[in-house]
């Protein structure tokens, strides 16, 4: 099966009920809603906007911080529906004593992208200003396999793809007129400020073929803040440091 991925990063509290209650908002309204959640697989109970929220708060002890152990809270939630096949992930970390990086993630099939590229897209808008996105992006999983090093996006940037998200930290790092000046396919400005770019009318075409495109962009950008796959393939277990922002 051909799977596409769209995530969104923040380092913003995410496990708050007012954020819960607007993201299940933005899926509802454009019609990809779960029919089951659970906090880990397999997914058994039916969804309800009231339960998915209990369970999207629902706190545990969980950050472990390097030389003093578990402080802070941690939570998540899993979301999926059968028909349109469609899945979501959310992880969020609280902790007074680090900074921690917090995403949700969507998965879908190419079949559901090509009914719902429209919905979709306007989730990945709706969920970057809702969750204040520091980054993210919409691609393939071909491109993104292909572009794959061990790391976070806190020592190295995941790659160039389809669609590519940059928010204030990003588009500072790059500079504005770095990142604008490429020969993107598309590229538009959210009411954030941040910047969204298209690398190629789908994402399922010649992206999927070559990495041509996303080198291009990558070196346009500066190829120091992405993997190095020659390495990565030499020692798999190595986290690649590489030149990104300091969030």
């Amino acid at each position: 099966m051909s799977n596409m991925t769209a995530i969104i990063y923040t380092i913003d509290p995410i496990g708050e009920k007012d954020v819960a209650q607007e993201f299940l908002k933005i899926l509802e309204k454009n019609q990809l809603a779960p029919q089951k959640i659970g906090l880990y697989e397999p997914l058994k109970i039916d969804y309800s906007f009231e339960q998915a929220v209990a369970m999207w708060t629902q706190e545990e002890d969980g950050c472990y911080v390097e030389g003093i152990g578990k402080s802070g809270k941690a939570g998540g939630l899993l979301g999926k529906s059968k028909n349109p096949l469609i899945s979501f992930n959310m992880n969020w970390w609280r902790s007074t004593r680090k900074v921690y990086v917090n995403y949700i993630d969507l998965y879908f099939p190419i079949k559901t992208f090509k009914v719902y590229k429209e919905n979709i897209e306007n989730i990945f808008r709706e969920t970057i200003i809702l969750i204040n996105g520091i980054y993210g992006y919409i691609t393939h999983s071909i491109p993104e396999e292909r572009q794959h090093v061990t790391g976070t996006i806190e020592s190295r940037i995941p790659g160039i793809f389809w669609c590519n998200y940059f928010g204030k930290k990003y588009i500072d790092f790059f500079g504005k007129e770095r990142i604008t000046s490429f020969s993107w396919f598309k590229i538009e400005t959210l009411e954030n400020g941040g910047i969204i770019s298209y690398l190629a009318k789908e994402p399922n075409k010649e992206l999927i073929k070559s990495d041509d495109l996303e080198m291009q962009a990558k070196i346009h950008l500066g190829i120091n803040s992405f993997g190095d796959i020659d390495a990565f393939k030499a020692n798999p277990e190595e986290i690649q440091i590489k030149n990104v922002p300091k969030l």
